[in-house]
């Protein structure tokens, strides 16, 4: 099932990447959510009290019609905790008039910026690992939540799950 929700009502500090996916048909980055602790009626039980109910929750977050990432991380962002999100707007109205936006990329081979033409908005998606202080940039047509398989996560990330 497709989710489609705003960026910034995600609760993206404390969430988990378990993984991110990069193949011919885009970027996913497999999310487990942080617990919320309370609700309406006050602090709701603690994980290892008898009244823990809660369960998991778990997301795909899939990348639209991806144009750029960058990987800026010390090491691998498999189980690394977002300290921080934050998405903008890329593309500005250009004078090319065979399109409606223009926006830039950077080409790391060249080391330098390149002006794309495109007429669809592009955003850039920015995303802060804790423990490595890495970041992730995308930049892409939009994103929306699917859910994500835990059967399909690796043994060694299924023992940080428990």
């Amino acid at each position: 099932m497709i989710q489609i929700v705003d960026f910034n009502e995600l609760e993206w500090h404390d969430a988990i990447i378990h993984s991110v996916i990069i193949d011919k048909m885009g970027i996913k980055i497999n999310i487990e959510w942080p617990e919320n602790d309370y609700d309406e009626e006050g602090p709701l039980p603690m994980e290892d009290s008898k009244d823990y109910n809660r369960e998991r929750q778990y997301n795909s977050v899939v990348f639209d019609n991806v144009e750029e990432m960058r990987l800026d991380i010390a090491c691998h962002a498999s189980n690394d905790t977002i300290m921080w999100a934050e998405y903008e707007e890329v593309t500005r109205i250009t004078k090319n008039p065979e399109f409606e936006y223009e926006f830039e990329l950077y080409i790391s081979g060249a080391a330098k910026y390149i002006v794309e033409y495109t007429n669809t908005k592009k955003y850039q998606y920015t995303f802060n690992t804790a423990s490595t202080n890495g970041l992730i940039t995308i930049i892409a047509e939009g994103f929306h939540l699917e859910e994500f398989d835990t059967h399909a996560i690796s043994s060694c990330e299924k023992q940080a799950l428990i």
